[in-house]
């Protein structure tokens, strides 16, 4: 439904109040909530852990934002809309809006933070990239397997 229930309500009242290192574990089911009703209990919450504890929810706020930024581009060029979908985007937003929002509160406490994490992605992302030959063997090995 589109009314938050009591889980809701307990969260959103008592969530915040909570020590914030009690959320650490929770963060990837917090993440999710951004794409349910709960949606501002768990931004709440996700805000103070970002005052707090900068670097435990960085990356996976990332990976987090950019997921639900395809699935949202890939929905939109979709032909069929749900109109429930729509009604609790309109009422609650959308969970890429939210983490974008997120980030960028991340990014304006943190800067000095969120420039060292991001070269350090940058530079996994280089160093581990798979070179073409390997790529090509997997994709070889992909094509094996299914045939």
């Amino acid at each position: 439904g589109t009314q938050a229930g009591l889980l809701c309500q307990t969260l959103e009242d008592k969530g915040v109040n909570l020590p914030v290192w009690v959320w650490l574990p929770w963060i990837p089911q917090l993440l999710t909530g951004l794409t349910r009703i709960e949606s501002k209990a768990a931004k709440a919450v996700l805000s103070k852990i970002i005052e707090r504890y900068p670097q435990a929810v960085y990356y996976t706020l990332r990976a987090f934002y950019l997921e639900r930024r395809d699935v949202e581009r890939a929905r939109q060029s979709s032909t069929k809309v749900n109109p429930q979908i729509t009604e609790h985007e309109n009422t609650y937003g959308t969970a890429v809006t939210h983490s974008e929002e997120l980030m960028s509160t991340l990014r304006r406490k943190h800067p000095a933070l969120w420039s060292s994490l991001e070269s350090i992605l940058a530079e996994l992302i280089v160093r581990f990239r798979p070179s073409l030959e390997e790529e090509l063997l997997a994709a070889v090995t992909a094509l094996f397997q299914k045939a």
